[in-house]
């Protein structure tokens, strides 16, 4: 689900490495591959904001998807209630 999230979201690079924001909302995500070890670190700011470690020089995306936040808040509640069930 996050791939396809990045994958259908436009973005817009920002060349200020300090960015404004009004949504304060912020979520670090850290995608593992089992052989190169982290293979991705982003940094979002709610609704507003990306950025990735060492890529686009330090500079933020915007993001251009009005449901970006809902769709990634459904995806870490599906991973948190995943992570948290029982086992029969």
């Amino acid at each position: 689900m996050l791939k396809t999230l990045i994958l259908e979201s436009d973005f817009t690079r920002k060349l200020a490495t300090m960015v404004r924001f009004e949504d304060k909302d912020m979520y670090t995500i850290i995608i593992n591959d089992n052989e190169a070890g982290v293979w991705l670190n982003i940094h979002c700011i709610g609704n507003e904001w990306i950025s990735i470690a060492n890529q686009f020089n330090g500079k933020h995306l915007r993001i251009n998807n009005p449901n970006w936040k809902n769709t990634l808040e459904e995806i870490i509640c599906q991973h948190t209630c995943l992570n948290q069930a029982e086992p029969l």
